[in-house]
């Protein structure tokens, strides 16, 4: 499982298109979409990582149906809802660190150390 920041949806896309492409059966949890090899569905969510109980129910399937790498994009919000909580992880990307959701986080300092809780 890898989980992507800031370029998120990008990256996390081009991630899954490499795994597929060097044959590794992929899934992907993304604000765009959620994908289990070639079964895509919108995400209409409004929010990047749904919760434990959704990304649990979401790699459950994507196991059963044979998947050996799981995406999951994550944003620093989600971070301080503890959504991202329980992920197994086998790497990380941090893939860029703004001025950004500072309200939220209260200081870029608080920030940073959001994104520092997902190693």
């Amino acid at each position: 499982m890898l989980l992507v920041q800031k370029g998120k949806s990008t990256t996390a896309e081009m991630l899954f298109a490499i795994f597929r492409a060097a044959g590794h059966k992929t899934a992907l949890i993304s604000t765009i979409r959620f994908a289990i090899e070639d079964d895509s569905k919108p995400n209409r969510y409004k929010m990047t990582l749904q919760g434990r109980g959704f990304a649990q129910a979401f790699m459950r399937k994507a196991i059963r149906k044979k998947c050996t790498h799981i995406i999951i994009e994550v944003t620093s919000e989600s971070v301080l809802q503890y959504r991202h909580w329980f992920l197994e992880l086998d790497a990380l990307i941090v893939t860029n660190i703004q001025h950004e959701h500072i309200e939220s986080h209260g200081s870029f300092a608080n920030y940073v150390a959001a994104k520092k809780r997902n190693c």
